[in-house]
């Protein structure tokens, strides 16, 4: 699973990759090759050789080793490049999915467990590329390179150090079994913790105001002794399983090198050099093995981290897009048809039953209920964030389901209550950091919508800066943007959910001449508690338990006493009666 989740993201970086294979496959050869140099110098000394070849020997093993430093660091620099680049491709792939969720999803998993999946575990992911992977390729190529060598130079020796390196390899490979466990279960403490972080950090003026830090550091103290423990035992297992096992291996491995080294001695069959040769391709036999041993541990936190990310990459929450590259919506849409749509998490809960209707172009529909009756759900299955468990929806007489997507939502805005603003200035917030649009034509937008005004008391105008979150604005001028934004893009359905919530008054009358601008020959559908909201309104569903009670023209419901509408409007837009 490993070799093969991560080939895709070495393919696109072929180039480099050739060139850092060929250049593991120099260093592999000019380190077989120096201890050659040693053993000659050693005999050439020991037989009274001149002068002359002991300085060859020794100029050859010095400029063999230069070239081998510097092709060390070559292959360090492309390792680290292939790694980066792969990891930015996986983290940019990540984002794309996580953008794709449906809602159920992104309510089950915080934004700071998001954040650690692909920041740190890509991050680890980068951390195997780059200094496991290649080092493990080098690492084996330098063993079989190796092995050759005990054979060229005696066939018993190469016969047990073949053995010997079977053996070895096997029980590292084995141990990596008994750790990963662990590893995973860090992994996931770790996530819980920088979830929880992350989160109260952004609440931290609620948490503060409302007397709840005893229980955040509480919760705190109790989930950073989870992840200690955690990484603790990860280390442990690691250190015990891994590392003893590799530290036994490496004293037998001298153990029999010496043991043959003195027999073959002794019958004279090799020279004083070779038996120093011999140490010397043990040495880089343990070497190999010694880095693997490090890189395992690696090689737990990535592979706990690729079966993370493979379930963050599993298209079973992925928002439904099957048959979605048929159509791209070129016409502007003129009518919106819900057909007999149910819609439930689980087999256990209908959330929507029978919802059927239809508006056309210049028309704006308000739904009205309890909360949970199921008027957001019918927004966000407009914007294929659901897929309907049953029935169909059409725009333009076309079932939703075979429209592109992102066909889709380039014809639709949806506004909520809570507007998400960036960091940024006014223009960068308006514009989502498109630097196409020019100054005049953002204060054209403006004052189109009727809110010059507002525009005009701003310090620094469209260079006016905000917080994260929008710190600096109240919640009616965030909508304020959110139109604006809204008609950069002259889409053809608007919809706002619950949007007028949370305003205050002294923008309360900017928001409703921009609300009427914004709505003008498109299609409307707006969930609201305010009275003057729901005036604006053609028609009104009111909903009840995921069901239509009641569906008509918004004046005529208002007029009849009988209505539940009307019921629902005497006792201040609350509940229906």
């Amino acid at each position: 699973m490993l070799y093969s989740f991560i080939i895709p993201y070495l393919r696109v970086q072929k180039g480099k990759v050739i060139f850092l294979l060929l250049s593991i496959i120099l260093g592999v050869a000019l380190t077989v090759f120096n201890p050659q140099v040693v053993r000659y110098f050693i005999d050439t000394a020991t037989k009274g050789g001149s002068w002359n070849a002991l300085l060859v020997a020794a100029g050859i093993f010095t400029l063999t080793t230069i070239v081998l430093q510097l092709n060390q660091i070559l292959s360090v620099y492309l390792g680290d490049s292939v790694g980066w680049k792969a990891t930015n491709l996986l983290k940019q792939k990540l984002l794309q999915l996580i953008m794709k969720r449906d809602v159920a999803y992104i309510n089950e998993h915080s934004s700071g467990e998001m954040l650690e999946r692909v920041e740190a575990d890509c991050n680890n992911l980068f951390t195997l590329l780059s200094h496991f992977c290649f080092q493990v390729l080098s690492n084996m190529l330098l063993l079989i390179g190796v092995i050759t060598m005990f054979y060229v130079e005696n066939w018993l020796m190469g016969t047990v150090i073949l053995v010997f390196s079977i053996v070895t390899l096997w029980l590292l490979i084995a141990s990596r079994g008994v750790v990963f466990k662990y590893s995973l279960k860090e992994r996931e403490e770790s996530t819980k913790y920088h979830g929880f972080m992350e989160e109260r950090i952004n609440g931290a003026t609620d948490i503060h105001t409302n007397g709840a830090g005893n229980y955040v550091m509480k919760k705190f103290y109790n989930l950073h002794d989870s992840l200690f423990k955690a990484s603790r035992n990860s280390w442990v297992a690691g250190r015990v399983t891994v590392w003893g096992t590799s530290v036994i291996l490496i004293a037998l491995g001298y153990v029999i090198t010496f043991s043959v080294s003195v027999y073959l001695y002794n019958q004279n069959e090799i020279s004083i050099g070779t038996v120093f040769l011999f140490f010397l391709y043990t040495e880089l036999i343990f070497k190999p093995l010694e880095q693997i041993t490090y890189q395992l541990q690696y090689l737990h936190g990535a592979s706990a981290s690729i079966s993370r990310i493979m379930k963050l990459m599993d298209n079973s929450t992925l928002v439904s897009t099957k048959d979605s590259a048929e159509l791209s919506l070129d016409s502007p849409i003129h009518n919106v048809r819900f057909e007999d749509v149910d819609f439930s998490y689980d087999s256990n809960t209908n959330v929507l039953k029978g919802i059927s209707f239809s508006i056309a172009q210049g028309n704006v529909l308000g739904l009205v209920g309890r909360s949970g009756s199921g008027k957001s759900t019918i927004i966000r299955l407009l914007c294929k964030m659901y897929s309907p468990t049953r029935g169909k929806i059409e725009l333009n007489g076309v079932n939703i389901t075979s429209i592109d997507e992102q066909a889709l939502l380039n014809k639709i805005a949806y506004v909520t209550q809570h507007v998400q603003l960036f960091q940024g200035t006014i223009r960068e917030n308006i514009t989502y950091f498109d630097e196409s649009y020019s100054d005049q034509e953002l204060t054209e937008v403006i004052r189109s919508l009727g809110i010059g005004s507002w525009y005009e008391r701003l310090p620094n105008g469209l260079d006016t800066k905000i917080g994260n979150s929008g710190d600096g604005l109240s919640a009616g001028e965030s909508q304020l943007l959110a139109f604006i934004r809204i008609f950069l893009r002259q889409p053809d359905i608007v919809l706002l959910d619950e949007y007028s919530s949370r305003i205050d008054p002294m923008t309360e009358q900017l928001l409703e001449t921009a609300l009427d601008k914004l709505l003008e020959n498109r299609i409307g559908i707006v969930i609201a508690h305010r009275l003057k909201t729901v005036l604006k309104t053609d028609q009104i569903i009111v909903l009840d338990k995921g069901s239509i009670v009641e569906h008509g023209n918004t004046q005529a419901l208002m007029q009849d006493p009988q209505t539940v509408f009307h019921k629902m409007l005497q006792s201040g837009m609350e509940e229906p009666v």
